[in-house]
């Protein structure tokens, strides 16, 4: 198992995405807008919730360089909500180690699920 991350999806975080992304969709950063669509409230940028399982896996290997990752979208992340990223390592080859992970929303859904592969950082250089 790696260590899980978990913290709250603040909505200065979402308006910053946002900006970054070039991303004005107001179902992000307007409550009215969101509920209009149909969804609970803001919700968070898909990319960001993948993010989140990046950093994780990078912190378990510090120095490894990511190769590959897949991923699938299943829930939404709203913003105010309590994020838990949870993963484990389900093969090594050599220095190739591919990890599974799952992004939890704050209502206990699978918001982000996924493989990651990385190639670890060779230590005897």
């Amino acid at each position: 198992m790696i260590e899980p991350f978990g913290w709250t999806v603040e909505p200065s975080a979402v308006s910053r995405v946002a900006e970054i992304l070039r991303d004005p969709n107001p179902i992000h950063l307007d409550g009215d807008a969101a509920r209009a669509a149909g969804l609970a409230g803001p919700i968070n940028q898909g990319p960001a919730n993948l993010a989140y399982a990046v950093n994780m896996v990078q912190a378990a290997f510090p120095g490894a360089r990511l190769l590959t990752i897949e991923s699938r979208y299943l829930a939404n992340v709203l913003v105010g909500d309590r994020v838990t990223v949870e993963g484990s390592v389900v093969s090594q080859d050599g220095q190739v180690v591919t990890c599974a992970f799952r992004v939890i929303n704050g209502a206990g859904q699978d918001a982000v699920t996924g493989t990651a592969t990385l190639l670890l950082e060779n230590e005897s250089s």
